[in-house]
């Protein structure tokens, strides 16, 4: 039980509260410790998992064996109300969770729904924590991190 309550805690920090992990090599800022090991790992000390059956390459074992089951698997999950199909059972019923449950999922700081856990946390991220995203370069400031990665390919030329 107290393993679940320091998730929690932890989940409320980063998610909710905006306590980050920065990375002390780069720019990174991850969510949680275990994010960060994974990206120094993976981009500082050139720590891969390669798949054995095509050019792939994970930054973590669990996405190379996500990769191995999606690309080079021959199960298959097909959804009953639509043409969805997949590798990944888990795939399968968060897709039918999320589009054919009919279920809204409500932000607690507004009136905000979302079909998506994944959405209602990126609209949390965006709204309500006040983190802010600055272009390095000049003056833009944006609350989005994918509108600062399209700002620096389109205005700077730089590929993040």
């Amino acid at each position: 039980m107290a393993s679940a309550k320091c998730n929690l805690k932890r989940h409320i920090e980063s998610r909710h509260e905006g306590k980050r992990s920065p990375c002390g090599e780069c720019d990174f800022v991850a969510y949680n410790l275990s994010e960060l090991k994974i990206h120094k790992e993976s981009l500082h000390l050139g720590i891969v998992y390669p798949c054995s059956e095509c050019e792939y390459v994970g930054i973590n074992k669990r996405n190379l064996v996500f990769h191995q089951t999606s690309a080079h698997g021959d199960n298959s999950f097909s959804c009953d109300q639509c043409d969805f199909v997949t590798n990944h059972l888990r795939n399968l019923k968060k897709h039918q969770r999320n589009l054919h449950s009919g279920v809204l999922l409500s932000c607690i700081k507004c009136t905000y729904t979302s079909k998506t856990p994944a959405r209602l946390r990126l609209h949390l991220e965006r709204e309500h924590t006040g983190l802010r995203y600055s272009c390095k370069k000049c003056e833009y400031d944006t609350k989005d991190k994918a509108s600062l990665k399209r700002h620096m390919e389109n205005k700077h030329k730089i590929d993040s």
